[in-house]
């Protein structure tokens, strides 16, 4: 049976998806990122497993993010310098293999450093806090 040639593969599949939190949207507007530097952190967890740890080229990130021009390496490398310094990831040893990711998900997991975590609140409630579902002691 002959090969059928007009058979197109995506590069990326369209159809991928990966999910997102609030306390990471709210994460990333407290880190005041631009909106191409969140699509880069969205591109990489595309590239997560079961872990947080991603290993795709610039190149792939930017096929995956639709970018075509000549600049977009360096505009993909200047948004991962700006995740880097806001801990939202973190890179192998630069010499070996700069490509190797870990994403952080949460704040609590994120390494921040002493300058920063001062600028976030503690949302942790106090034991005499209100519960959210009080006893129905009626009388």
């Amino acid at each position: 049976m002959p090969r059928d040639n007009s058979i197109q593969y995506e590069l990326h599949r369209k159809s991928q998806w990966t999910d997102l939190s609030i306390e990471q949207l709210q994460w990333f507007q407290e880190l005041n990122l631009s909106g191409f530097q969140m699509r880069v952190f969205i591109a990489l967890k595309t590239y997560c497993w079961t872990d947080n740890r991603c290993f795709p080229s610039l190149d792939s990130i930017a096929d995956r993010l639709g970018m075509t021009n000549k600049a977009r390496r360096q505009q993909i490398c200047n948004a991962l310098k700006k995740l880097e310094s806001c801990t939202l990831i973190k890179r192998k040893s630069k010499s070996s293999k700069p490509d190797r990711f870990t994403l952080a998900m949460s704040k609590s997991i994120s390494v921040i450093n002493d300058t920063q975590s001062s600028e976030y609140k503690d949302t942790n409630l106090n034991e005499d806090s209100t519960p959210l579902n009080p006893p129905n002691d009626l009388g």
